[in-house]
């Protein structure tokens, strides 16, 4: 068959008829058809040629289109159904004007589709490159195809002007107009909503207005865009936009007249309280006005924030994309107040954006919104709620490898933090592929048909991240790797400490009731200790160097052979199990360590005459080293549970949102329990008038339980980071405020014990034991380091900065410190030396307390006064 004349494919879209003629016709051929019981939707055909029609019937045959087609009485006739019955006609005489005008009745099929066999959606490819799927789709190629095909710019197209009607409708709103894409629609409705300049626009700094608009709103509308920073991270809010609008008359500043917010930005959806906040701020001010760039607020509604009426409720004008996640080919629609939208109708003319046969566009958007999106203005058994728990899966089986999210999942897009995961972009898509995923580096985001076969997707997704991760360590991981050096930097640093004591006199073993040395040719302690701190960093470094030369950084090996730097447990742990002779550890000092650990696990303490001043030290020791033991759990985990790796990112599934916190405060509260033990005894004491009433030990108590609050709050904010905080899976402000608080509180009692408490240092004293003449100020008597007084100058001011790394190591905000190779182990060097620096100048106090003469006796009961000081002021 020939190819069909020009003339009838001019004609099928209305290309040779006069406007005037077009309209006046129209009007004619409406009326007739009436009286013949046809539908007033029409399309204008033309043929010059009896012979060309049958090529204008096979366009209508191919796009299975029922037709009706009627001319003009004082012409021929015919009628033709699906191109294949033709009824006989009047051939017209040569040199006649020729037929101009017909009737095609289009059946909208979105009307009444066939859902049990819909066809393959047109706005996708025939085979998914996330899944391979094929079958139903949402958008059926049936509706583009027997649409109406009228001209938009007159208002004539039925489809276009149905699918303007109902979406205002849904979202309240007086009147919509469509558009072919979300930068239109905000360019026309904030150019709409503008009116003289000078003004500007208030947005957030990450809004697609601003960045990814190509600067149309700026160079369309003469406005400022006034770029804010939200405090909480996530979305704007009332106060935000209180600190940075321009209300006043100050020719300087740019007055605001619009607010734009974008629901959702990064899928993080804004509450619609906030929005209600906004709004009714906006609306006092009689002179700013509120636009919506809800190119996704389907999303929000879907995830249970509020319906789209109480959403359009807020704003004066929103625009609504037609193509992302509800999947129609393009479009987007402007909805508004009727003046509002007329208005952007000149606009999107003077634009270019009139479009003619708009139905192909328009029938498509309609079939998306009543099927993905659902029924109603809340989207009653829509698809999209689907996408979003998809979504949350994949980021919890994220963050459980051990991985971070830049923003909680509030719907179907999820953000990985590549950086934290120590992996490029370019490669975590490399690997995507490589698995038979395309993926777009760090921003995942979920479609209903990714949904329909999730147990093809997820599968390849989670080797994905797991490869991800392992690449991105080639290392064990940083938590497990960080602990296990720096316990062997602490025990490192006790043999210091016990070596320089031994130099200048003091009797460490004899202060903690430690075995002493059976003869003169024993090892002193710090020997034995240096030894086992060789021993155990042999081992360390022989499993490292074993570990990064079998594994080369092949992924494969590195989850392969996760077993080999894990030994260095099972040696620490031979170390208590298996006697050594004349090693680093004797019989008698291990049989006392482990009798000290449990008495100490429980919470017990000795009496002072049986070791009670080294039940105190190893407590403390165990609060520094909380987090350390933390990390082993979670890296001993990793390793035991089946298909885990303990080379791979740390895994806060295994037990993160409670046991992680619950070792974290056990060493706390058993300081806690021995201080109460303390109190108690000093009670129930027959000679309390030397005791006093205990009031030291409580305010010690009182000490440690300052850190329950900060791990507490911690874990809410680890908790709302992963999408499973809040209601609306974001981190309330309120709780960063407390923690901070928390954390300050922490800080400054700690430090002020360590002091005036631990150190018996004057700093904190009145003026007359701060100025004693026979003292440095703010110091003491006696100070057994050198060069004294400055070196104690020095570590006070070193202790309060080393105070807070115990918060920092902590801190979900700092999680990102991570991602730099060896940081963990420099958070936890900080500590040890904070740790070592508090035992030098404790075990010097204790043994001025124990040597001096008015001082205290073994029973720990004062004789006498030391420094000014009653019992109940003396503290451990």
């Amino acid at each position: 068959m020939p190819p069909c004349p020009r003339s009838i494919l001019q004609g099928f879209i209305g290309g040779t008829v006069p406007k005037e003629g077009r309209r006046r016709e129209l009007s004619t051929s409406q009326k007739k058809g009436k009286r013949q019981g046809l539908e007033a939707r029409h399309y204008i055909i033309s043929f010059y040629r009896p012979d060309e029609l049958p090529f204008c019937l096979e366009i209508l045959q191919r796009l299975s289109v029922k037709v009706e087609c009627i001319v003009k009485p004082s012409r021929w006739w015919f009628a033709a159904e699906a191109a294949t019955t033709v009824g006989s006609w009047a051939e017209p005489k040569w040199g006649e004007p020729p037929c101009r005008l017909g009737h095609l009745r289009a059946r909208r099929h979105y009307s009444n589709m066939d859902s049990a066999t819909p066809t393959q959606n047109g706005s996708h490819p025939a085979k998914s490159t996330w899944v391979g799927y094929q079958g139903a789709a949402g958008l059926d190629l049936r509706t583009i195809q027997t649409t109406t095909l009228l001209d938009d710019v007159f208002k004539e197209d039925p489809t276009t002007n149905e699918l303007e009607e109902f979406c205002a409708k849904l979202t309240g709103k007086e009147a919509g107009l469509f558009v072919l894409s979300g930068t239109m629609g905000n360019v026309l409705g904030l150019r709409a909503l503008l009116t003289q300049p000078p003004h500007s626009i208030l947005c957030d700094h990450r809004s697609h207005i601003f960045k990814y608009e190509a600067g149309g709103v700026t160079s369309l509308t003469g406005a400022m865009l006034h770029l804010v920073t939200p405090k909480n991270g996530l979305y704007m809010t009332l106060e935000d936009i209180k600190e940075n609008i321009v209300l006043d008359s100050d020719i300087h500043s740019c007055p605001t007249r619009v607010i734009s917010l974008e629901n959702t930005l990064g899928g993080v959806v804004m509450p619609l309280e906030e929005a209600r906040r906004i709004a009714d701020f906006a609306r006092q001010t009689g002179k700013v006005r509120v636009h919506c760039d809800g190119a996704r607020l389907w999303e929000a509604v879907a995830s249970g924030a509020g319906s789209l009426k109480e959403y359009g409720a807020c704003f004066d004008t929103i625009n609504l994309c037609f193509s992302k996640g509800l999947g129609a080919p393009c479009g987007s629609i402007l909805v508004g107040p009727k003046d509002i939208i007329d208005h952007a109708r000149w606009i999107r003319k003077s634009i270019g954006g009139g479009l003619r046969q708009s139905g192909v566009l328009t029938s498509a958007a309609r079939v998306a919104v009543e099927e993905t999106f659902g029924k109603g203005d809340s989207g009653e058994g829509g698809l999209l709620k689907h996408t979003h728990d998809l979504a949350k899966e994949v980021g919890a089986m994220w963050t459980a490898l051990g991985g971070k999210l830049t923003y909680p999942v509030h719907t179907n897009m999820c953000w990985l933090d590549l950086d934290a995961a120590g992996i490029s972009g370019a490669r975590f898509v490399e690997i995507g592929e490589q698995e038979g995923l395309k993926l777009g580096q760090g921003r995942i985001i979920t479609h209903y048909q990714i949904w329909q076969n999730r147990e093809v997707a997820v599968p390849k997704l989670k080797r994905v991240f797991e490869r991800a991760m392992a690449e991105g360590g080639g290392k064990p991981n940083g938590q497990s790797e960080a602990g296990s050096k720096s316990q062997y930097c602490a025990v490192w640093g006790w043999g210091a400490n016990l070596h320089y004591l031994y130099l200048v006199r003091i009797d460490v073993p004899a202060l903690i009731r430690y075995p002493g040395r059976s003869s003169a040719t024993q090892a002193p302690h710090h020997i034995s200790t240096y030894r086992l701190a060789a021993l155990l960093s042999t081992t360390l470094a022989a499993t490292l160097l074993l570990f990064w030369a079998l594994t080369r950084r092949d992924p494969a090996l590195v989850v392969y052979y996760d077993w080999i730097p894990m030994t260095y447990l099972l040696v620490l742990a031979a170390l208590f199990a298996v006697p050594l002779r004349g090693g680093a550890m004797p019989t008698s000092g291990r049989r006392r360590l482990l009798a000290t650990l449990r008495r100490v696990s429980l919470g017990g303490i000795a009496e002072a005459q049986n070791g009670k001043f080294g039940d105190i030290l190893l407590a403390d020791v165990l609060t520094s080293y909380a987090k350390v033991l933390a990390d082993l759990y979670i890296c001993a985990c990793m390793f035991l549970t089946s298909g885990g790796s303990a080379s791979a990112r740390p895994d806060r599934g295994c037990g993160g949102a409670v046991v992680v916190p619950l070792i974290l405060a056990l060493p706390s509260a058993i300081r806690l329990r021995q201080c109460l033990i303390e109190y108690s005894r000093v009670r129930s004491a027959p000679y309390k008038e030397s005791l006093g009433w205990g009031g030291q030990h409580l305010a010690n108590a009182a000490k440690y339980s300052t850190a329950f609050p900060v791990i507490i709050l911690t874990a809410m904010q680890r908790s709302g980071a992963s999408g499973g905080g809040e209601k609306d899976g974001t981190v309330n402000p309120g709780v960063n405020r407390a923690w901070l608080a928390a954390v300050v509180v922490q800080s400054l009692y700690t430090f002020y014990w360590d002091v005036a408490k631990d150190w018996d240092l004057t700093l904190f004293s009145g003026a007359r034991e701060r100025n004693a003449p026979d003292q440095p100020w703010g110091l003491r008597r006696r100070m057994y380091i050198q060069p004294a007084p400055l070196v104690y100058y020095c570590v006070v001011l070193l202790d309060m900065a080393l105070r807070c790394t115990w918060v920092v190591k902590l801190s979900p905000g700092l999680d990102r410190l991570s991602g730099w190779e060896g940081s963990l182990f420099v958070l936890q060097l900080l500590e040890v030396l904070r740790r070592w620096i508090w035992i030098f100048f404790r075990v010097e106090t204790e043994h001025i307390r124990n040597s001096n003469h008015a001082g205290l006796g073994v029973d720990d009961i004062l004789l006498g006064n030391y420094q000014g000081k009653s019992d109940d002021e003396e503290s451990d």
